[in-house]
């Protein structure tokens, strides 16, 4: 071969390689849906086919004591797995099919790329995102932290007891994500923009209303491949515990596709325009709170509360958590309330009603895509509150910024989040004659491509506010004999507090150390 044809040769496989893309119908092709069921309960991830057809890369954590794991290839074809190899320290299992043989059509990943990611770098992921019956991709960006390790990524709270199980290892390498991964996708193959494989997804720490996911890096399917562990360790269940963010259900049955059935009923989507919202999980306020970003505000309306000798039973107060898969925002809506959206408005909502006279609350969250590097959170929360005070104000006589509750906090570089309180200048009657006033509590989510934000609606009773503050309730110990009341603060509280958790999914964890 001359050493014109060689350079010939060379400079058309660099070509093809250079304009190759990721595809997510080639990649469907390795994807597979991991579940295992144990115990009544049954649990769902993704994972992919590894160097041959048999071989099956996911999650250690996904797995269960006694489980029986069955994987489906293609969407359709269910097969029975079990397990051949685990490596600990990189939270990674290898499973091997046990009967009823590969499907046509079916195409195991040869290779991956080891190749350094730079900051801001295309990542996707392909999975089942909550169990769902079709495969999604996930789209993110490579993030920053330095050192690239677990340990600096999660909350101080997990730290400890990863540290204690070693699964997996603290000092984990890993492969930082501006994003996060939905639940479901634990053991999903990770992109390049090339279509190279990169990775493995990982997570399901808890991160309050967001959990805490990354990338394990590929490299770590050789150490897999090679492992001397061929089972779960003996203490296995103890020891992966703290992946409590994942999805199951309950199950009465062995039927792969009724399960799938009762993962469709119990997380549920909610689509509106540039967002898809996904349930995700229940949590308690102080759940919430052990890990919000800034609870000061929730402090502060705790506190202002107590002052007046208003105590209220804030257990009783939990949120059904939702997060967005195509930007990355997460909300929380009272357990239990409604989530819609309205196409005419083009906003999600819930509202709360039922008290006496009419009072009424409301969630509402509105988002914008486009360009917003050129305009600081300062500049979008003046232009919010101009609309805001035409939309609303109307019978207030515009608002007033409660400086006690409003301020901005920057994340990183490109990411903010402003707290915005605002009371109506003037009370006005209310359905029933009665006076009353409106208060307006903002949470506003900023980076260079989107603005998202939450607006609690609270209708405040003047009269009835004022004796109640005055002359104190305690809700804790003597519900019974304010149960109106007691309904209506606590209803107050829990819409503010679930306004201030809007927040950028994953971010915490890195702020938060």
């Amino acid at each position: 071969m001359t050493k014109r044809l060689l350079l010939i040769l060379t400079l058309i496989y660099v070509s093809i390689i250079s304009s190759a893309q990721f595809d997510p119908k080639f990649a469907q092709k390795s994807l597979v849906k991991v579940m295992v069921t144990a115990n009544g309960k049954a649990g769902v991830c993704s994972g992919f086919v590894w160097k041959k057809g048999e071989w099956i890369v996911t999650s250690l954590h996904a797995m269960k004591p006694g489980g029986e794991i069955q994987v489906q290839y293609l969407d359709q074809f269910w097969r029975s797995a079990t397990i051949i190899k685990v490596n600990i320290e990189a939270d990674l299992v290898l499973l091997q099919i046990s009967g009823g043989g590969v499907p046509a059509g079916v195409t195991a990943l040869q290779a991956y790329s080891s190749k350094t990611l730079n900051f801001g770098d295309e990542i996707v992921a392909i999975g089942y995102n909550s169990g769902s019956k079709g495969s999604s991709t996930r789209s993110m960006k490579k993030g920053f932290v330095n050192p690239e390790t677990l340990h600096t990524l999660v909350p101080a709270s997990d730290r400890k007891k990863i540290e204690t199980s070693g699964l997996p290892s603290i000092d984990l390498e890993i492969i930082y994500l501006d994003g996060s991964l939905l639940p479901g996708y634990s053991g999903s193959p990770a992109y390049d923009k090339n279509g190279a494989l990169i990775g493995i997804g990982n997570g399901g720490l808890e991160g309050g209303a967001s959990n805490v996911s990354w990338i394990i890096p590929a490299k770590f399917l050789s150490d897999l491949e090679n492992s001397p562990l061929t089972s779960l360790p003996a203490n296995f269940a103890k020891i992966a515990q703290h992946f409590s963010a994942e999805v199951q259900v309950t199950v009465t049955t062995d039927d792969p596709s009724k399960i799938e059935d009762a993962f469709a009923l119990e997380y549920k989507s909610y689509d509106g325009g540039d967002f898809l919202f996904y349930y995700t999980k229940t949590r308690t306020l102080e759940e919430m709170y052990s890990s919000s970003y800034d609870p000061g505000n929730i402090d502060k309306i705790i506190n202002e509360f107590q002052e007046n000798k208003l105590y209220l039973d804030y257990d009783v107060m939990s949120y059904d958590i939702y997060e967005d898969a195509n930007n990355g925002i997460v909300v929380a809506i009272p357990e239990g309330q409604l989530f819609a959206y309205d196409d005419t408005y083009r906003i999600f909502y819930t509202d709360m009603t039922g008290f006496p006279q009419g009072y009424y609350f409301s969630l509402k969250f509105e988002g914008i895509k486009g360009n917003f590097s050129y305009q600081t959170i300062e500049q979008t929360s003046i232009e919010l509150l101009n609309n805001i005070s035409i939309s609303q104000g109307g019978l207030t006589g515009g608002f007033t910024p409660d400086l006690d509750y409003t301020y901005t906090n920057r994340i990183d570089n490109t990411s903010s989040i402003a707290y915005i309180g605002l009371i109506g200048n003037n009370p006005y009657p209310n359905v029933d004659n009665t006076m009353v006033v409106k208060v307006l509590y903002i949470t506003l989510l900023q980076d260079e491509e989107k603005a998202f934000y939450s607006i609690a609606e609270l209708i405040v009773p003047v009269e009835a506010s004022s004796y109640a503050m005055n002359s104190g309730i305690d809700c804790v110990n003597n519900y019974s004999l304010s149960p109106d009341y007691c309904d209506y603060f606590e209803s107050y509280s829990q819409i503010m507090c679930g306004a201030h958790l809007t927040t950028f999914a994953n971010k915490q964890a890195l702020s938060r150390k």
